[in-house]
């Protein structure tokens, strides 16, 4: 909760700018007939887009508000003033990025596990490598979060001016001293794993006293091939990280999707004081108030949506959780900074997909994917025809003759 709200306050304005004005020619609703339609136009946004989304949050589908947003948009604008009102370009490159995201957390995810799991997971001394990678994970994570974070951050509190000399060495600092912290606590869990195991070897040597030895049968078929599972211990040295790994990719979550909300209230507010213009910026209260409520959307419906993706796709251990949510992050934070208001579930879906297929296609439950492939198709042409219907119903009250 309190990352999703960090993420939407310090680094929610970029792509907030995108959704209210960034799409459609904010020139042609001049004057005060133009200050009311974009006021019908984006309140019909998001009814549109809220209905759809905790319709589809009831029934546990993973859809994207960014889809809901800017399908509501986009039907909006062609509505009031036609086609050539939208900018095309521009919606282009996010209609492309929905499906450029996925591939890229896909991809990042799949080769991230990969290697974890060839270095790390299916060696002899998996612990001991685990110990080695752990802080090395952490510092990553840590460095890309914190430098999408100062540089050219919030400009409520003056991160806008951070130069880039400033924010790399800012955030070098502050991944080691978030590195060194998580060296003694893995040294003191794999202790406690050593300990369990002791505790265990123990058991099985007093329940083998006084018990007979089996007789041996032997057999001249060829013994099967071991499927090569990880140990156990090592997964759960993860689990830490997994919590620290779903603090991040919520500060990436906040600040992406929170313009799918905060772009069609700051167009209201801004139409309300004057036309809606080029330069007009969005209170920071604003942002709070938006994080705010998402806060709340996860603490209600949210935990369907989390089943969704994190049991249904395919198993998920803490260590391809791990790689998951980084990729994801990586992928929503790039877009974030480019201003470009992609799909977060895409991302967070399209990682843990990659994790998955690195333990082969069969791991996939493609069932459950073909479901979520089916409510992101639809949720464009939902969203768009709900909004246009609602923008029909506003009009009449609004309209100047």
């Amino acid at each position: 909760a309190v990352c999703e709200l960090a993420g939407a306050v310090l680094l929610g304005a970029s792509v907030s700018d995108t959704i209210r004005k960034g799409m459609m020619s904010i020139s042609l609703y001049g004057g005060d007939d133009g200050r009311v339609l974009v006021m019908a136009g984006m309140t019909s946004v998001l009814l549109a887009a809220a209905s759809w989304l905790l319709a589809a949050s009831k029934l546990g589908l993973p859809v994207s508000t960014t889809h809901s947003a800017v399908g509501g948009v986009v039907a909006f604008a062609v509505a009031s003033k036609g086609y050539d009102s939208v900018k095309w370009d521009k919606v282009g490159m996010i209609v492309a990025s929905w499906f450029i995201s996925p591939t890229m957390a896909g991809v990042s995810g799949f080769t991230t596990y990969f290697i974890l799991k060839k270095l790390v997971l299916m060696q002899e001394n998996s612990r001991h490598r685990a110990k080695i990678a752990m802080p090395i994970m952490v510092f990553i994570l840590s460095f890309t979060v914190c430098l999408f974070t100062i540089y050219k951050g919030a400009k409520g509190i003056g991160l806008n001016k951070t130069s880039p000399l400033v924010s790399v060495l800012s955030s070098a600092c502050v991944s080691i001293v978030a590195a060194l912290l998580s060296y003694p606590i893995m040294i003191r869990h794999v202790k406690r794993l050593e300990e369990q195991d002791a505790a265990e070897a123990s058991k099985t040597e007093e329940g083998k006293e006084g018990t007979p030895p089996a007789a041996t049968e032997i057999s001249d078929e060829p013994e099967k091939p071991r499927k090569a599972v990880s140990d156990p211990k090592t997964e759960s040295m993860f689990r830490a990280l997994v919590v620290v790994c779903a603090a991040f990719q919520s500060i990436a979550h906040g600040a992406n999707d929170v313009a799918n909300s905060v772009g069609p209230f700051g167009a209201v507010m801004a139409s309300r004081e004057g036309e809606l213009g080029k330069k007009t910026e969005i209170n920071l209260w604003v942002f709070f108030l938006a994080g705010g409520f998402i806060i709340i959307g996860l603490a209600t419906y949210g935990m369907k949506v989390m089943r969704t993706i994190g049991e249904n796709i395919t198993e998920v251990t803490p260590s391809k959780a791990c790689c998951a949510q980084f990729s994801a992050t990586l992928v929503v934070l790039l877009a974030t900074r480019l201003g470009l208001p992609i799909s977060t579930t895409h991302a967070a879906v399209g990682g843990v997909l990659g994790v998955g297929l690195a333990d082969g296609v069969n791991a996939i439950n493609w069932k459950v994917m073909a479901k979520i492939f089916g409510s992101w198709i639809i949720t464009l042409p939902i969203c768009g025809i709900t909004a246009a219907g609602i923008y029909g119903l506003f009009l009449p009250l609004v309209l100047v003759v």
